[in-house]
C-alpha cells in the first residue's frame, strides 16, 4: 500500500485510541474535527488519529496530544441530526506525528513518520502467544460470541493483539501505552498482562456482586416469610385463647404452605 505524502489532516480523540487493523466508530462534533474530516474526504480518505493526554480538557496545543498515533482510512460517514457525524475509521499503521495547526483552515495537520513493528518473535513463540491470547479472550468475552468468532478467525499475533486491546474497556492512557510499544514480543506480553489484570478485576467484582446478591436475597426471603407468617397467625387467631401450641400446630398442618414458610411457622 502506498502511503500518503505531504500534510495529512489530524482527528484528535478524547477517550479513544485507534489500533492498526481495527475499524471503529467515532462521533465527531468539534468544529476543527469536522473540518479535518472534510479535508480527508478530499485527500483519498486518509486521516491520522491521535489521542489527548487529558480527556477532561479542551486541548488546543500540540503538546496536549501524544506523539504516536494511527494512520487511518475513513470507511463511512453518517451525518447526525445534531450536526455531528458518525465516522467509521480503519486503522492502517502506527505513525509518529508532529502536529502543526494551520491558522487558515483551523485544524491540525501532520507529516507522516511511519513506526515499523519490531518483529522479534520466532514461530514457536508466536504460536504460544496466540494460544494464550485466544484462551484469555474466551474467558473475557464469554457473553460476546460475535467478538469471540472474530478473534478465532485471526492467527497473526499482531492483528490479534490489536483487536483484543481495542475491545478491552481500558483507560485511554493504558491503550496508548500499548500502541507505543515497538517490540511485537513485548507488546503482546504487555497485552497478556493487562488482560490478566482485567480478568482478575472482573472476578473480584463478580464475587462482591454475588455476595451482595446472596445477602440481600436471603434477607428478602426472610422478610417475605415473616410477612407470610404474620398473615397465617392472623388467620389462625393466634392471639385468642384457642391458640395453644398443640392447637396452633394442628392448624398449621392443615395449611398448604411453602416448605420454608411451614418450617418457620412450626418454629414459632
Amino acid at each position: 500500500m502506498a502511503w500518503p505524502t505531504g500534510s495529512i489532516p489530524v482527528l484528535p480523540l478524547k477517550n479513544t485510541v485507534i489500533f492498526p487493523t481495527v475499524s471503529q466508530v467515532i462521533k465527531v462534533g468539534r468544529d476543527k474535527s469536522l473540518k479535518a474530516i472534510d479535508k480527508a474526504l478530499r485527500n483519498d480518505d486518509w486521516i491520522v488519529t491521535v489521542t489527548q493526554k487529558n480527556p477532561d480538557v479542551e486541548s488546543r496545543l500540540a503538546e496536549d496530544f501524544f506523539t504516536v498515533g494511527t494512520l487511518c482510512k475513513i470507511e463511512s460517514i453518517k451525518k447526525l441530526s445534531d450536526g455531528s457525524q458518525q465516522v467509521v475509521v480503519r486503522g492502517i499503521k502506527r505513525v509518529r506525528i508532529s502536529l502543526v495547526e494551520d491558522a487558515k483552515v483551523e485544524y491540525f495537520q501532520t507529516s507522516l513518520i511511519p513506526v515499523d513493528e519490531v518483529n522479534d518473535l520466532d514461530l514457536q513463540t508466536e504460536k504460544s502467544l496466540v494460544k494464550s491470547l485466544l484462551e484469555l479472550s474466551e474467558e473475557l468475552f464469554q457473553s460476546q460470541e460475535s467478538n469471540r468468532e472474530v478473534l478465532r478467525s485471526v492467527s497473526h499475533v499482531l492483528e490479534l493483539g490489536h483487536l483484543i486491546a481495542a475491545q478491552l474497556d481500558l483507560k485511554p492512557a493504558i491503550k496508548q501505552g500499548l500502541l507505543e510499544i515497538d517490540s511485537l514480543k513485548n507488546r503482546t506480553l504487555e497485552i497478556l498482562k493487562v488482560m490478566s489484570e482485567y480478568k482478575a478485576n472482573i472476578d473480584v467484582q463478580n464475587e462482591i456482586r454475588n455476595k451482595l446478591y446472596n445477602k440481600f436475597g436471603q434477607n428478602q426471603r426472610q422478610q417475605i416469610l415473616r410477612e407470610q407468617l404474620r398473615v397465617i397467625k392472623e388467620e389462625l387467631g393466634e392471639s385468642s385463647e384457642d391458640s395453644a401450641e398443640g392447637n396452633y400446630q394442628e392448624k398449621i398442618k392443615g395449611k398448604n404452605l411453602p416448605t420454608e414458610a411451614h418450617k418457620l411457622a412450626m418454629m414459632q
